[in-house]
């Protein structure tokens, strides 16, 4: 019983260290991708941009009618995108060396 209790200890631990991990790491101003999870954020907001474009692109009838909502939807869709990734990617790293 205690040993499972032990494991248990261990094993939630552990678990805990791999939350730690940082899904992106700043390069300048930009976040990059470096786990799975933040991988799937990017492509999740990319795809969401593109299918956003050709739904606004199908209801109108000039390309400032499409360019106007989508790049407000854009910048909706970065900033969320940095949010999670500035949430996630763990402390800074000092370049200098």
């Amino acid at each position: 019983m205690i040993v499972k209790v032990g494991q248990a200890i261990k094993n939630n631990h552990r678990k805990n260290e791999i939350m730690k991990l940082p899904w992106f790491k700043r390069i300048g101003i930009f976040f990059m991708p470096v786990r799975i999870p933040g991988w799937l954020i990017l492509m999740v907001g990319i795809a969401y941009a593109v299918y956003v474009f050709f739904d606004i692109d199908s209801r109108s009838h000039s390309a400032s009618d499409t360019l106007r909502p989508f790049f407000i939807t854009l910048f909706m869709i970065t900033a969320v995108y940095t949010l999670i990734a500035w949430l996630t990617s763990g402390k800074p790293q000092d370049n200098k060396t």
